[in-house]
């Protein structure tokens, strides 16, 4: 929208008009959960998988740029009577734009590790968000899948782990927004 608007704080003259800048298109996708990461805390072989998804088609804009939000839930339990325990997992950012091939963008490491001393009960459960948010800016503009994926192997990043889990309801979240930059 275009236009004027008073700024009713000016004291000297209430006529002071300010310019409202012309809004630019911004685009907004909502993506989908994919499935939930229930590690196998025996194996010993690393496990990778797809937590969620999301669509964005820059091509109708300039010098894209593309702001992904994702959020999930990372569940783990453990035995309370061996200490430490330690829990290391690899979150991963991915795209594919055009058919092209698919491209690590960026990864995340989660880590937890504590020691156990003075609980009284069998076992200990932990359950907390996991949130990232990040922005890029697209070389080419077209339409891209972007996706997150968690990989563990429990024989090397799980100590003393009884079950791992991400997204263990299958709601993670996940969003796209994108904006063109003016191409002058």
């Amino acid at each position: 929208m275009t236009g004027y608007i008073k700024n009713g704080s000016d004291c000297k003259n209430n006529d002071f008009k300010k310019k409202i800048a012309d809004p630019k298109e911004i685009i907004f996708e909502c993506g989908e959960s994919i499935e939930a990461a229930n590690f196998s805390t025996t194996s010993r072989v690393s496990q990778t998988f797809t937590l969620a998804r999301v669509f964005v088609d820059s091509s109708c804009l300039c010098r894209p740029q593309v702001k992904i939000e994702f959020s999930t839930l990372v569940t783990f339990a453990s035995r309370t009577n061996v200490d430490p325990v330690n829990l290391n997992m690899t979150f991963a950012l991915k795209r594919q734009c055009d058919d092209g091939l698919e491209v690590t963008i960026r990864e995340w490491e989660y880590t937890n590790s504590f020691d156990l001393e003075n609980f009284t009960f069998t076992t200990r459960s932990v359950s907390e968000p996991f949130t990232i948010s990040f922005c890029e800016p697209l070389q080419c503009p077209g339409c891209c899948k972007y996706s997150f994926v968690v990989t563990a192997n429990p024989s090397t990043d799980f100590v003393n782990i009884m079950s791992a889990s991400v997204n263990p309801n299958n709601d993670a979240s996940m969003s796209a927004f994108a904006k063109g930059v003016c191409c002058d």
